[in-house]
């Protein structure tokens, strides 16, 4: 981000995160009331004053969770942590302690990690692992305008890539929305046009395999996720090696990404009466 006006925009468009400084006493009073029944009531001026303390009106309040989010747009990192509320109100000084050292910032994080497998990991469990679920993909396109300005373009790319297969693996992000904005990113790994058969696992909570991009090579880890929930159903494909997004390597569920439209028909089983899939 180029300023911290850009930033509050982008967390503003949650819907659910509001900065302190703009926060009314009315809206306060709200927020307050929609907060755990086992937080302490906090008092606006003092949470203003706090705010203070933070520099260039680093405090946001959230009515996701208990507590505060405290926003940093230098570290992206305090969007995620939320102030703990004690029976004696909540202890200034390890805040203030924690928004100046530098080893929270991503600019740390890239200049001391080279490697840009650990580099990634190290981004994604710092900056995005504990957000709230309705921030991580925001959170996620602030960590990729960050770190553009702090690596080269070809290392740039490559992290991007390394960034986005693994917040989609191990992040309970929202798939649909991530998948739009950024799997859809990825570049082919393979050269030949030679054909792979996949399977997808669809159930009664999946989304459709025209909405998502995940599929597998093994035919028994799908039908595992069609037989999760009810009304399940096992589809194949066949698709062209060069045109695979990605295949997770060392992967127990053997995901290959693939658009939809690179898909060749698409065939589906039926489960017969000896509990088979045809």
């Amino acid at each position: 981000m180029t300023n911290s006006k850009e930033f509050d925009q982008m967390v503003l468009k949650t819907g659910s995160v509001f900065k302190v400084d703009i926060v009314d006493e009315f809206m306060f009073k709200v927020i307050q009331e929609h907060r755990s029944m086992l937080s302490i009531p906090l008092d606006l001026d003092r949470v203003r004053d706090f705010n203070s303390k933070l520099n260039n009106k680093q405090l946001y309040l959230t009515t996701d969770m208990p507590g505060l989010y405290l926003i940093d747009e230098k570290t992206l990192k305090t969007c995620a942590i939320y102030l703990d509320i004690y029976k004696d109100g909540f202890d200034e000084a390890p805040w203030i302690k924690y928004m100046t050292n530098e080893k929270n910032s991503i600019e740390y994080i890239v200049e001391r990690e080279k490697n840009l497998n650990k580099l990634a990991h190290k981004l994604v469990d710092t900056v995005i692992f504990t957000a709230e679920k309705s921030l991580r993909i925001i959170l996620f396109e602030l960590l990729l305008d960050r770190v553009s300005s702090l690596v080269n373009n070809d290392e740039f790319k490559e992290l991007k890539q390394l960034l986005i297969v693994l917040t989609r693996k191990e992040l309970d992000v929202f798939f649909e929305e991530f998948d739009g904005k950024f799997t859809s990113q990825l570049g082919y790994r393979y050269s030949n046009d030679e054909p792979i058969t996949i399977y997808r696992g669809e159930n009664s909570r999946s989304q459709s395999f025209k909405d998502t991009f995940s599929w597998t090579t093994s035919k028994e880890v799908a039908i595992w996720f069609a037989t999760r929930f009810n009304d399940g159903k096992l589809l194949s494909s066949t698709v062209a090696k060069n045109k695979i997004l990605y295949i997770y390597e060392d992967d127990p569920e053997s995901e290959v990404l693939v658009k939809a439209t690179d898909l060749n028909d698409v065939t589906e089983y039926k489960k017969s009466l000896n509990c088979k899939w045809l």
